[in-house]
């Protein structure tokens, strides 16, 4: 974060990256989840994702744990903008920038690119930089975001695990959570997760199949 180096390399990547999350469409999963929720049959959603398809789908009500990449915050008077408005500002500033699609993409949302060493960085107005709004590795995720996920599984009658293996904490302590207060936790997921020691059910299948059926 305090190199400017390595901003110039996240921000090339990402502007050519990010398009690969920004065409991304909701799946059967994501729409099993919304129908579930319209139905009364689910509370909410916490997600680990950070693309934004579950409100895409037409889900409500939706703690993003991790953020969102189409949302950008500055690291030093907090004003947002979208990432719409950052890519705009990056094009004015780099107009000799390649917007090949003949590139590699990355699934978090940037490209493997030659960053051109001219290549320059939009600041805000405040003169601090800019970062998406996201909760990037050894960050922490904000305080009153984990306290609304805990109270939402302290009030829940279940929680329904879709699509995570749990290898990131800070989805696995909330299942930990709900199974210390006795609530029944049941993981649909492709492959194994850290939590199928201790959970009730495992289904070892993809969301895009399961999750319609489960709520059927």
């Amino acid at each position: 974060m305090n190199s400017e180096l390595n901003r110039a390399r996240y921000w090339a990547r990402s502007f050519i990256g990010f398009r690969r999350i920004q065409n991304a469409q909701v799946n059967p999963g994501h729409e099993a989840l919304s129908a579930a929720e319209a139905n009364g049959q689910l509370a909410g959603i916490i997600t680990q994702n950070v693309d934004g398809l579950h409100q895409k789908a037409g889900s409500k009500n939706v703690i993003e744990l991790h953020g969102r990449l189409d949302r950008i915050v500055c690291v030093g008077c907090q004003s947002t903008i979208t990432r719409e408005d950052i890519n705009q500002r990056i094009s004015e500033i780099n107009p000799n920038l390649s917007q090949s699609l003949d590139v590699e993409f990355s699934p978090d949302g940037d490209a493997e690119i030659d960053v051109p060493l001219d290549f320059r960085v939009p600041d805000c107005s405040c003169g601090r930089h800019y970062k998406p709004d996201v909760v990037f590795f050894g960050e922490q995720v904000p305080r009153d975001r984990v306290a609304q996920a805990e109270l939402w599984v302290s009030e829940s009658e279940a929680v329904l695990i879709a699509g995570s293996s749990l290898t990131v904490n800070s989805g696995l302590r909330l299942v930990k959570q709900a199974v210390s207060q006795g609530k029944p936790a049941v993981v649909v997921n492709l492959g194994p997760t850290k939590a199928d020691g201790f959970i009730d059910a495992k289904i070892n299948c993809s969301t895009s199949v399961a999750l319609k059926e489960l709520f059927n």
